[in-house]
């Protein structure tokens, strides 16, 4: 059994993985997990006869998945809980991936949900997210991950201009059922005129209607007959819609959004400065208190014998090396601070 000083302390082993976990190595081995993954993904919807290597596939990529998982909260603890990726992570590890893969399917293997979950399975490709945060740090991934982040962050942006737009397609598509879906139309008038109106005849076609007005959508058709055989200035209700709907809320929703991104990279500098403050009071800390260990004689201050002494100890010789200083460094550091010769 080893000894207890050959032995990395906990502190040196948390680092350890903090650092494996956020290196470049397990990032790319993510994304080429993902990789491998998105193409099952792809193979199995075009109905490939690779039933085999699919099985294998989706089994290994579930496992490396709940793996990087645990590491992720090993390391960023509940933190990971708190943001966006963390909590698309762990809805994907756990629904599409152990749930689905390895509890779901093997219990209906050949049921009536087969084809259900399989479909359901689809969601992971979601974890095109992850692939380019896990390229982020190349030239030409930056700015798009900066984007794709700031879309994540923003899903409560996003879903409160989704109840914004939705109440304004269904205010207006209550005035368009009243103004031209129950307007008296000529008998005489030409079947485009008819089908325009029948678009507005009902909430639900009305507010479908709408959006295609709202994004442009081929529907100069519709206003062309309707403002030849439709009601009276029906132009002002399409202009009126097109001028909110369009030009102003579709455009403040997007400008939100994009600032939302650009507060997100200047809060992630404060961050990192604020990391970079904590880990450096930390170090300094453990080495504080490292020296009062090296001080055997008690005497308040340690001697270049007890310091050159205590790299005999694996973990003061560690946590040197994690400073990127050799037992060499070290001592020559020590001679230079140490001008007097007593310690």
């Amino acid at each position: 059994e080893p000894d207890e000083d050959d032995q990395l302390p906990r502190d040196a082993k948390d680092i350890l993985l903090q650092a494996f976990v956020n290196g470049p190595v397990f990032e790319v081995a993510t994304g080429m997990v993902i990789t491998l993954s998105i193409v099952v993904i792809a193979a199995e919807a075009n109905r490939s006869h690779m039933v085999e290597f699919i099985q294998f596939s989706e089994n290994f990529a579930t496992m490396f998945f709940l793996i990087e998982w645990s590491f992720r909260v090993s390391v960023n603890g509940k933190l990971y809980f708190k943001t966006p990726m963390g909590m698309l992570d762990t809805f994907l590890v756990w629904g599409p991936g152990v749930l689905i893969v390895w509890i779901f399917q093997p219990l209906n293997a050949g049921g009536e949900m087969t084809d259900a979950l399989k479909t359901a399975r689809i969601v992971r490709m979601l974890r095109l997210i992850q692939l380019v945060k896990a390229f982020k740090d190349y030239p030409g991934f930056q700015d798009l991950w900066m984007l794709v982040r700031g879309l994540v962050s923003s899903g409560g942006t996003l879903g409160s201009a989704m109840v914004l737009i939705i109440f304004t397609l269904y205010m207006f598509a209550i005035f368009a059922v009243e103004m031209i879906g129950m307007w008296e139309m000529d008998p005489n008038a030409p079947e485009d005129a008819v089908e325009a109106q029948s678009r507005f005849k009902g909430i639900g076609v009305s507010m479908l209607t709408l959006v295609r007005f709202m994004h442009g959508d081929d529907s100069q058709g519709i206003m062309d007959s309707l403002l030849e055989f439709g009601p009276p200035f029906v132009w002002v209700f399409f202009w009126i819609f097109t001028a909110l709907a369009s030009f102003v809320l579709l455009n403040l929703v997007t400008a939100v959004i994009v600032q939302q991104a650009l507060e997100m990279s200047s809060a992630d500098e404060d961050e990192l400065a604020e990391l970079l403050r904590r880990e450096q009071e930390r170090e300094m800390k453990e080495l504080e208190e490292m020296f009062r260990d090296l001080d055997e004689d008690g005497s308040g201050q340690v001697s270049l014998e007890e310091f050159a002494e205590a790299f005999n100890n694996s973990a003061v010789a560690d946590k040197f090396a994690l400073l990127g200083l050799k037992q060499e460094q070290a001592l020559e550091l020590f001679a230079l601070l140490d001008t007097g010769g007593e310690g």
